[in-house]
């Protein structure tokens, strides 16, 4: 009995390990790129050994691959989070107005995983590639929605590859345009970040058909950001990496 205590305790240890690892490495691949980032600063942020690094992971690549998907993980079940809690009974446009406005208002509140995606833009393109080499479920979800959506009339010329990047746009800007921000809308930032989800918002209303009284008013991102299961892996240390 003592023995699979022990064995139990070791295997939440090395878990306990693997995640920490994980948590320093996003956010030096935040703050420095990842080609800036070594295995030894990894190390020493984590208070681990290079050889245990190793050993959990093999290479920084994997690293990165493993940080990926479970910010793919986290989008899916955000996404999963939102169409549950939809009547079914909605216009098919009504839900998928409020999917988009619930994702954008996560990404932009928590730039974690855009700011991962631009650092892929700038490799050579291979991290972009583990970015995005996985099976997308998430791009089927929201294609699937998609299309009832086009029966109903609305987005008929646009694909899905054209929505994601709709999302990706609009959840871009407030991190590689931050300094023209606050400037831009004239208030701090937390409140700029809202100003501009509601100027986005407006848009994806008006491609939707979606009536002026139908679109959320909001005090704080929060109020319609789905909550982040992430918080002891990645969240503390990058979530206000901009500030």
């Amino acid at each position: 009995m003592a023995t699979k205590r022990t064995g139990k305790q070791s295997a939440q240890a090395a878990e306990e390990t693997r995640l920490r690892i994980l948590e320093v490495a996003a956010t030096l691949f935040i703050d420095k790129g990842f080609d800036q980032v070594s295995i030894r600063q990894i190390a020493d942020g984590a208070e681990v050994s290079h050889g245990l690094i190793r050993h959990h992971f093999g290479s920084k690549e994997q690293i990165w691959t493993q940080i990926c998907g479970l910010l793919r993980e986290n989008t899916m079940r955000q996404i999963r989070v939102v169409l549950s809690e939809l009547d079914d009974n909605l216009p098919a446009n009504q839900r998928y107005f409020t999917l988009l406005c619930r994702l954008m208002a996560t990404q932009i509140e928590d730039p974690c995983a855009m700011k991962l995606m631009i650092d892929a833009f700038r490799s050579d393109g291979r991290h972009f590639d583990l970015y995005t080499s996985q099976p997308d479920e998430i791009q089927e979800l929201l294609r699937f929605e998609l299309e009832k959506v086009q029966a109903q009339g609305y987005l008929k010329n646009v694909n899905i590859r054209e929505v994601k990047w709709i999302l990706f746009m609009f959840c871009d800007a407030p991190v590689t345009l931050e300094p023209l921000l606050e400037e831009t809308f004239q208030t701090d930032k937390e409140h700029a970040l809202l100003r501009h989800w509601e100027f986005t918002v407006k848009i994806l209303a008006n491609l939707l058909g979606i009536e002026d009284k139908l679109i959320p008013s909001l005090d704080s991102l929060s109020e319609l950001a789905i909550p982040n299961q992430l918080d002891e892996i990645l969240t503390p240390k990058c979530a206000h990496a901009t500030d």
